[in-house]
């Protein structure tokens, strides 16, 4: 599968800051077999690698002061591309997983440590299996 980590790499508080979460997970994905990139939070950059990338799945590590802007970003991409899956990780997610009952356009939260729990959630979703059992996560599933 294609996977696209959104990320404000290049934002004023980020400069600077190696995103090791980030990377755990790209490289345990990678070695899964899957395909990953990176894109900073810039609307112009994030649709133009949509275009360009064309990921199953795009994957936000969000920090709680950063909650509101990727809510609004993944909500605008939702509006251009309805059927791409989106996963909220991170912090603010493991501490507030009920965010995805207050916003319709996230599909999943991951909670707590993620390196075994998001190749699980990611082999199962490529198979069309029971994605939605995997431990770490809270997904939406027939809108609810």
């Amino acid at each position: 599968m294609q996977l696209l980590f959104i990320n404000d790499i290049l934002g004023k508080d980020c400069i600077g800051r190696v995103p090791l979460g980030i990377l755990y997970l790209a490289a345990a994905l990678k070695h899964a077999g899957h395909i990953v990139d990176l894109v900073d939070t810039t609307p112009f950059s994030v649709i133009k690698k949509i275009d360009d990338f064309a990921p199953d799945v795009l994957l936000f590590s969000v920090r709680s002061t950063y909650q509101g802007m990727y809510a609004k970003l993944n909500q605008n991409i939702k509006q251009k591309y309805p059927n791409i899956f989106t996963i909220f990780g991170g912090p603010h997610p493991t501490f507030y997983p009920q965010l995805i009952y207050d916003d319709k356009a996230i599909d999943a939260v991951c909670i707590g440590e993620a390196e075994d729990a998001i190749v699980d959630f990611i082999q199962r979703f490529q198979d069309q299996g029971d994605y939605h059992l995997t431990p770490n996560f809270w997904v939406r599933t027939q809108g609810k």
